[in-house]
């Protein structure tokens, strides 16, 4: 979706989440990042491969950038305007989802990782923050701040500490499979509401013992078997053993009685 013909000048800021070409009217959004914040940080690095990143994704359920721009003060990221909110705001205002509408949203989830992972993107921060709602409700995977490809193993302690997996808190190196251990914790949360591990805690400490030794409990109201066993498939300690580990890799997710009725993969 880059488009090579908008430029920085011809923008109006309409909103603070929109800018709007004045030739085409089109509608963007436009991310600000501070140049000042990016030496501080040390981030030069990560900023440039967010942009790689981003500007080779094409996926439907993925935000699409269309151009990079900085001036002295800042860098700026042009992208598609997504108007929906957040799933966040969304499965919080409908309370506990049904199962219709967890295998609509981590369906999507899964359609949207098999992509990264076919090119080696760990995105690394799965959280239902990390997902807008288009206009007709499809997902939208945004801000890949955290994402990088990875060949062999990372080792950095990155992410959102109660979405986690055992593996990235360990240090002894990960890939791609730590994104699917956070399906798990996105699909319990749809399913029963608080988060799997460390619900009730904010010391980040105890969020990572609670992931590495805590128990997996389901709450009674929770009935559905095959969401419980696929949410257990998931929130596997060991990777290698993992949903979606296999050989057949994103196959074997897809194929799982949970996603039996109801969904239907293209």
């Amino acid at each position: 979706m880059q488009d090579s013909k908008v430029e920085f000048e011809e923008l109006n800021v309409i909103k603070t989440i929109g800018q709007e070409h004045e030739e085409s009217g089109v509608r963007y959004a436009l991310k600000c990042v501070s140049r000042k914040c990016i030496r501080v940080l040390k981030q030069q690095k990560h900023i440039k491969l967010e942009r790689e990143i981003m500007a080779q994704n094409d996926h439907p359920f993925i935000i699409q950038l269309v151009k990079t721009f900085k001036d002295d003060d800042n860098v700026y990221f042009l992208t598609e305007l997504i108007t929906g909110g957040e799933l966040y705001d969304a499965i919080r205002k409908i309370g506990l989802l049904s199962r219709s509408q967890a295998q609509f949203y981590i369906a999507s989830i899964v359609l949207a990782f098999e992509y990264l992972h076919e090119r080696q993107i760990a995105y690394r921060d799965l959280k239902p923050e990390n997902i807008m709602l288009d206009e007709q409700g499809y997902i939208k995977l945004i801000d890949f701040g955290c994402a990088k490809k990875i060949k062999g193993r990372a080792y950095t302690l990155i992410g959102t500490p109660h979405y986690m997996a055992p593996e990235v808190i360990l240090g002894k190196g990960y890939g791609c499979l730590a994104d699917v251990w956070s399906f798990g914790v996105c699909l319990y949360e749809f399913v029963c509401g608080p988060l799997p591990f460390g619900n009730d805690v904010s010391d980040q400490l105890d969020i990572f013992r609670e992931i590495l030794k805590g128990e997996l409990v389901f709450p009674e109201y929770v009935q559905d078997q095959e969401a419980v066993n696929i949410i257990k498939r998931l929130l596997c300690r060991v990777p290698e053993v993992r949903l979606g580990s296999s050989i057949n890799g994103f196959k074997d997710i897809k194929e799982h009685s949970f996603f039996r009725v109801g969904v239907e993969y293209r």
